[in-house]
């Protein structure tokens, strides 16, 4: 699955990271999961879109926080990504 975060325009670039679920998630209440865990089951990607790495950075902490278990790793450009990492 590809989650898309920020906005695709003129100024923006495209990055890729690949998204895992750590190990603590399952610690973690249901109610408080805010993505379905069946999903996680596939392979997950970001593609984020920002103007600069530490952009990019900011907003994948910002929807994939701590509390979610989510863990982004791998963050490149969208062009870098590996052969095959768009899902």
């Amino acid at each position: 699955m590809v989650h898309e975060l920020g906005e695709c325009d003129a100024a923006a670039l495209g990055y890729w990271s690949l998204l895992a679920v750590g190990g603590e998630s399952a610690g973690v209440e249901r109610r408080d999961i805010i993505f379905s865990r069946q999903i996680w089951e596939y392979r997950n990607v970001a593609h984020t879109w920002a103007g600069s790495p530490d952009h990019a950075a900011g907003l994948l902490r910002t929807a994939f926080s701590e509390r979610s278990g989510v863990r982004p790793a791998n963050l490149l450009p969208l062009s870098d990504a590996p052969e095959g990492a768009a899902a």
